[in-house]
């Protein structure tokens, strides 16, 4: 959906004293509230910032400084001191400047990495690489750390930044404090464990130190579960030992020393079995739960727990049985079932900057009309995840969260029954080629969590090598569609993945030497999905565009959110969102900036959206049937391969403007609906009129929102105005 790069910039770097004033510590430093992290899950260790890659293209976006650009000259050296454990033999950084306006492959910066687990200083000529580019003012910068990434790979990384000469980044990383800050919380890598005040090693100074651990004690006995070496020798527990609420064990430390806390199993991995008996066994494993006693094993058949519970009942009672062990159930005033609901949801890609992140973002998002959002890292990562959650809940917001946890579930065990989060982010664009072990994923996190994964697809105009390797084969260009091959696709998707959707993006508003113009295969992209959305049972969710991020592309204005928004409503779409909420590229902002400040597109939108919330009670009422074209003969944005013909409610159609027409029956009782929309070109910004001949006694209009019954002329027609981009949805009875 995004061509696989995530924009950034690096700025302010002035020369002082031999040192660039924009440089990134990170140990022991404030500044990983300035960066962004891209598939890859960030914690705090002790003080130390900590990276596991979560997907095959970790990337580290550090936000700009004081100044949008530094010249080259003066950052020629890049300098970073960092430790991979795991896999990789490569990292590399990615730039633009005056000439190169865009991130591509062609200022690929590779350098190599050593992945050994051990602390290594880098110093990177800039200047000699045989691109030859690095020139000028430099705009944006990308780091990959590992390039590819393997999922489970850790980088920390202690400081990096550009200096005019390779002494000077020599000096700065000497200056790096690597070692642990035991005044500083900390998240660990064992699932549900916390280690506060000083942790880890003690100094001869200390005379005692407080360890909150993962309650895995028997009624209370924590020595008898939990392990505790001191210098590689089990160490004795103090018996004056205390269980939290949350289900974790406070530790006095008998003598300053390195001590380790083991626990078995450390990860849900290492438990055998089917994803659902995993996830129990786990927390059984772990002192959390007796799974006889909570009715999810009966007591002889331990090892056939499908037999005993239907899955829905068993994921029901783990589910219960952990917020019972935990005792983190929420008094909300959003419920589950508010969420649950059937509606038409708005929902929203959220790339917000982590350091202007508060409670008025969330109030921002949800006022323009928002009910759910696609968090990506780094807001719903560890250091902000427990605040957007709540600020989430205080304004009726869903979360889908991008934390890592879908491929390490036991993560989730600190947040799972929280009414406002709904699930988690799986994967954005795969290709057919990667749907089999994805699906696999899906399934086990539905099986084991009740949640639901998000999986976004391709659109239309992807050309094969995507649709079978995924988006990164290729950059996303406008190529000749393939209907067919996009329907393929599509079946596919619902073949391999069980979950109740299909969502795909369509970007079609475009400039085309000055005019406004529009992707010529628009209709007939929504329809294919859309078909196969109704055969397999699924709801249809789409993107639309919501702001230009490059010069071919336009920012939409309310007459074009507008019709997106109608037009998608035609096929039956049942999730309208937006690509993105909040970028950190000044020249093309969205609907807010990276500082959360509303653009003009936020107040174009909102008044769009606050429509929808209000029709969406009455929409859900409806299945949608199909739709088809009315004058869109020399219309190709009109075009619909396979238009729905049976359409007996509406007996004709006086206008001579082309027309978008959705058929709709109520799913409960007697009842048609359909939609209208004016699908002349936007550029024209041309009112039609138009007359309807219905079947039915009554005969309401949704206008913005509010219901207008109307009133047939003595012809026996229904009048309608439809503006620039409306549409119109109406009731028939």
């Amino acid at each position: 959906m995004r061509n696989g790069l995530i924009w950034f910039f690096i700025a302010g770097m002035w020369s002082v004293a031999g040192f660039s004033q924009e440089t990134w510590i990170f140990h022991r430093g404030n500044d990983l509230a300035r960066c962004e992290v891209g598939q890859g899950n960030v914690r705090h260790v002790v003080g130390l910032m900590k990276i596991t890659a979560t997907g095959k293209d970790l990337t580290l976006t550090l936000r700009k400084g004081k100044n949008p650009t530094f010249r080259a000259e003066e950052g020629r050296f890049f300098a970073i001191r960092y430790r991979i454990s795991g896999n990789g033999t490569q990292g590399g950084l990615f730039f633009t400047h005056e000439e190169w306006k865009t991130l591509s492959d062609k200022s690929y910066s590779p350098f190599p990495v050593v992945a050994d687990g051990q602390w290594h200083d880098q110093i990177v000529d800039m200047a000699a690489f045989p691109h030859q580019n690095w020139k000028g003012n430099i705009h944006q910068i990308r780091l990959d750390p590992v390039n590819p990434s393997v999922p489970g790979t850790v980088v920390q990384i202690s400081r990096l930044g550009f200096f005019p000469t390779r002494e000077a980044g020599e000096e700065f990383l000497k200056k790096a404090n690597d070692t642990p800050d035991f005044t500083q919380d900390s998240e660990l890598d064992a699932p549900m464990q916390r280690v506060f005040i000083p942790g880890g090693t003690l100094r001869e100074d200390f005379q005692e130190a407080d360890f909150l651990l993962e309650n895995t004690a028997v009624e209370g006995r924590p020595e008898e579960n939990v392990v505790v070496f001191f210098d590689g020798e089990k160490e004795e527990i103090v018996a004056e030992s205390e269980v939290n609420r949350c289900g974790f064990v406070r530790l006095v430390a008998r003598r300053p020393g390195k001590y380790v806390l083991k626990n078995r199993p450390q990860t849900l991995s290492d438990v055998e079995g089917h994803p659902q008996e995993k996830a129990i066994r786990f927390v059984a494993s772990r002192g959390l739960m007796n799974p006889v006693e909570k009715g999810i094993f009966a007591p002889d058949r331990k090892d056939s727990p499908e037999e005993t519970l239907t899955r829905a009942q068993k994921a029901e009672k783990i589910m219960h049985a952990i917020q019972e062990t935990l005792g983190c159930r929420i008094h909300s005033p959003f419920p589950p079932e508010y969420f649950t609901r059937e509606r038409l949801r708005i929902g929203a890609w959220g790339n917000l900057a982590p350091e202007y992140f508060k409670e008025e973002t969330i109030q921002t998002l949800a006022d323009c009309g928002f009910d759910w959002l696609l968090a990506m890292s780094p807001i719903s990562s560890i250091p902000l995840r427990e605040d957007l959650l709540r600020y989430a809940d205080q304004h009726g917001v869903e979360v889908y969260l991008h934390d890592g946890a879908i491929r390490h579930l036991p993560i989730l065990a600190a947040y799972c029954e929280h009414p406002s989060f709904g699930g988690h982010y799986l994967y954005d664009e795969p290709g057919t080629t990667q749907f089999e072990d994805l699906g696999k994923i899906a399934r086990a996190y539905r099986e084991t969590t009740g949640k639901v994964p998000f999986v976004n697809l391709l659109p239309m105009y992807a050309n094969a090598a995507q649709f079978r390797f995924g988006a990164s084969a290729a950059a996303i260009e406008y190529y000749d569609s393939d209907p067919e091959i996009f329907r393929k696709y599509c079946e596919e998707f619902c073949r391999k993945f069980d979950v109740h959707y299909i969502c795909t993006d369509i970007y079609p508003l475009n400039w085309s030497q000055g005019r406004k113009t529009t992707y010529k295969d628009y209709t007939e992209s929504i329809h294919v999905i859309a078909q196969v959305a109704r055969e397999q049972g699924r709801d249809f969710w789409c993107f639309i565009q919501t702001f230009g991020w490059t010069p071919s592309k336009r920012t939409p204005n309310e007459a074009e959110f507008r019709w997106q928004c109608y037009t998608l409503l035609s096929f039956g779409c049942k999730g309208i969102l937006c690509w993105t909420y909040g970028t950190g590229n000044p020249e093309f902002p969205s609907l807010v900036d990276e500082k959360n400040q509303k653009t003009k597109a936020w107040y174009d939108a909102r008044t769009v959206f606050q429509e929808l919330r209000k029709l969406s009670d009455v929409y859900i009422q409806y299945r949608n049937l199909g739709a088809f074209a009315h004058r869109g003969e020399n219309v190709p944005y009109l075009r619909i391969s396979q238009p729905y013909t049976e359409f007996e409610v509406l007996e004709a159609i006086d206008c001579e403007e082309p027309l978008l027409c959705g058929c709709f029956e109520k799913k409960e009782g007697a009842g048609n609906a359909l939609t209208l929309v004016n699908m002349t070109e936007l550029q024209d910004e041309k009112e039609i009129s138009v007359r309807l001949k219905l079947r039915g006694q009554k005969v309401v209009a949704w206008f913005g929102g509010v219901a207008q019954e109307l009133t047939a002329d003595a012809d026996g027609f229904y009048p309608l105005t439809l503006k620039t981009g409306e549409g119109v949805f109406l009731t028939v009875e």
